[in-house]
C-alpha cells in the first residue's frame, strides 16, 4: 500500500485517533488531506484578522462618535473592514511563496465571502 502524506496525517487511524483527541471537544472535523488542512488554516487566520478588525473598527466609531459627534451605519463600517482586510490578505498572499500554499488567503476570503 502507497503511503502518502495524506495517509500519514489524516487518514490512518492512527492519525484520526490524535486529530479527534483535540476537535471533537470543540466540535470540529478534521481536514480530509493536506490541501484541506491549507484551506482551514486560512480560514483560521481569516477568522483572527476579521475578529481583530472588528474589535478595531468598533472602537474607532465608538470614539467618534463620543468625540466628534459623528456616526456612520453598520453596513458602512463591514464594508470599510472588508476593503482593509483585502489589501491586508492580499500583501499577505503576496509576500508567502506560492509553495508554501495551494490556496491564497485571497482565494479562501472570496470562497467565504
Amino acid at each position: 500500500m502507497l503511503r502518502t502524506r495524506d495517509h500519514l496525517f489524516f487518514i490512518c487511524p492512527y492519525s484520526q485517533k490524535v486529530w479527534s483527541a483535540f476537535l471533537t471537544a470543540v466540535n470540529l472535523q478534521p481536514p480530509a488531506d493536506f490541501s484541506s488542512l491549507l484551506n482551514w488554516m486560512n480560514i483560521a487566520l481569516i477568522i483572527k484578522l476579521a475578529f481583530q478588525a472588528s474589535l478595531y473598527s468598533i472602537w474607532k466609531e465608538r470614539n467618534s462618535r463620543l468625540h466628534f459627534a459623528t456616526s456612520h451605519l453598520p453596513t458602512s463600517i463591514v464594508e470599510e473592514i472588508k476593503r482593509i482586510f483585502r489589501a491586508r490578505l492580499h500583501s499577505l498572499s503576496r509576500v508567502l511563496p506560492n509553495t508554501l500554499s495551494i490556496i491564497s488567503y485571497l482565494t479562501t476570503w472570496f470562497s467565504i465571502f
